[in-house]
């Protein structure tokens, strides 16, 4: 084969796909983990680790108290592995990463005090198989320079002290995960544009959250897990009004939230729904639209609830096969438990069929469960039944008490014992 013929064959596998001219002539670094500890380390990468090398082949790990920048690494395109950008207390930029274009596993920018934004990293496209994550840097005021991120396994946002307004990276919309916590002045979440997945969504104790209005482009959107927790200030769930599907939902302590508008568009729960701790909650009819829930809906300690209006289409719950039910010896499928003013529970009427166990315990003001006599009476109206207190339409075990009498009477009323 001469060299003509040579180069013709490289061109046709080129032309075929074959090879990815992007890292045909990519240049490996070396050695396959490096941890850069001091500035002088920094500015002798190339010497030291490979002049001209583009990829990384294992971790880099950056952590010096003398690193001011990063400028040694301008010719790192690809990682194969892990950075971890970690405890710098004197970095003011990432601005030796500008060509970064792709990491395999995580990318980590932890406790780098002096950090302000992100824009050295617009190159940035993937990282595929790991965590994207910013967390402790005090000063991170603005994240919208991550305009090529396109795919991030996860994306955790996290205790950034200096950061208002969460612009969501605009290409981004494969992830498994999102989290975004413990951020003390975040106020806003901006830019979603929609998810290509069923990610699960984690929005937890940021202080100075009021609303959830970034997600309102979402449209059809199935979830894995949403989890809204220990927002005080968070008042409105408006923006997830484009949740159809989830699997799980947690609304948790949440001082502020009086109702759960935004949630009519959720049709089916395939696990669990918990209502919990949330001082202002007078209504769930933001729920009325939900059809089904496949495992546990738990209603606790939210001391105005009135009433259970919302859950009208719910005719089951749990199911008696579900492998953490079997695992740990049972779920809780129906616990309404310490609502200090809830006295009606005619959202229930419709509920015919529990797989495991039903709790009605510590509702001060509920005199009436009426609603639940379809669970309680002698009549076979579901599938679960009988369980061992011979209850047809509960499948284990029913308790029912600290509420008034009129309500915790109804169990022994119907011929059963409470265990």
């Amino acid at each position: 084969m001469n060299f003509r013929t040579d180069i013709a064959m490289i061109l046709a596998i080129f032309m075929a796909g074959t090879i990815d001219i992007k890292t045909a002539f990519a240049l490996d670094c070396f050695p396959d983990e490096i941890i850069l500890n001091s500035q002088a380390a920094v500015d002798n990468f190339p010497g030291n680790h490979g002049l001209g090398c583009d990829t990384l082949t294992g971790l880099l790990y950056i952590n010096g108290a003398d690193i001011t920048n990063l400028n040694g690494l301008a010719d790192l395109k690809y990682s194969q592995m892990s950075i971890v950008i970690e405890a710098n207390p004197m970095l003011v930029d990432l601005s030796g990463l500008a060509s970064l274009e792709s990491v395999a596993f995580d990318f980590f920018l932890v406790d780098n005090p002096l950090i302000e934004n992100l824009d050295d990293l617009a190159a940035l496209k993937t990282v595929s198989s790991g965590v994207f994550e910013v967390r402790d840097c005090p000063l991170l005021n603005d994240v919208s320079g991550l305009i090529n991120l396109t795919l991030a396994h996860n994306f955790v946002i996290a205790r950034n002290a200096a950061l208002i307004n969460l612009v969501w990276p605009p290409l981004l919309e494969q992830f498994d995960e999102i989290a975004i916590f413990d951020n003390a002045n975040l106020v806003s979440i901006t830019g979603m544009t929609g998810f290509s997945n069923t990610p699960t969504v984690v929005v937890e104790s940021n202080p100075k959250l009021q609303n959830l209005d970034g997600f309102s482009t979402l449209v059809n959107q199935s979830l894995n897990y949403l989890s809204i927790q220990n927002n005080p200030q968070l008042s409105s769930l408006e923006g997830m009004s484009g949740i159809t599907l989830l699997r799980e939902l947690a609304i948790v302590n949440n001082d502020l939230l009086s109702d759960l508008t935004g949630l009519e568009g959720i049709q089916s729960i395939t696990n669990n729904l918990k209502i919990s701790k949330n001082d202002a909650l007078t209504g769930i009819a933001g729920l009325a639209n939900l059809t089904s829930i496949g495992g546990n809906l738990v209603i606790s300690e939210n001391p105005v609830l009135p009433d259970l209006d919302g859950l009208e289409q719910i005719s089951d719950l749990g199911d008696p096969l579900y492998i953490s039910c079997l695992l740990f010896g049972g779920c809780l499928n129906l616990q309404i438990s310490q609502n200090a003013e809830l006295v009606d529970i005619s959202g229930l009427n419709q509920l015919i069929e529990v797989a495991e166990f039903m709790e009605v315990i510590d509702n001060p003001m509920l005199d009436d469960c009426s609603p639940l006599k379809k669970l309680l009476d002698p009549i076979d109206d579901g599938d679960p039944g009988p369980g061992p207190l011979g209850i047809p339409d509960v499948g284990r075990g029913v308790s029912m008490s600290g509420n008034l009498p009129g309500c915790n009477i109804l169990i022994s009323a119907n011929g059963f014992e409470s265990d």
